[in-house]
């Protein structure tokens, strides 16, 4: 299992969670939160099974400009 917490922009918010459920099964979103005015946390969880596409589809919103910064906690479930 994986917990990915993302940090993006207000406006970024709907864009990557529209790009992150376009992946069946590949995730379960925990939660956004407010870290400030510009600035919001996304969590997800993420089993193996789609992992490398999932991080493909963040890599590309963070190249995009979407995500600005994720880090990736691993864990056996």
């Amino acid at each position: 299992m994986f917990r990915i917490e993302l940090i993006l922009g207000k406006r970024d918010v709907g864009v990557v969670q529209t790009l992150v459920e376009g992946l069946d099964n590949a995730y379960s979103l925990m939660g956004t939160s407010k870290l400030s005015d510009d600035s919001y946390k996304m969590i997800i969880q993420a089993t193996e099974y789609l992992f490398k596409e999932l991080m493909g589809v963040i890599i590309d919103c963070m190249l995009s400009g979407n995500v600005k910064s994720f880090s990736v906690t691993v864990w056996n479930s």
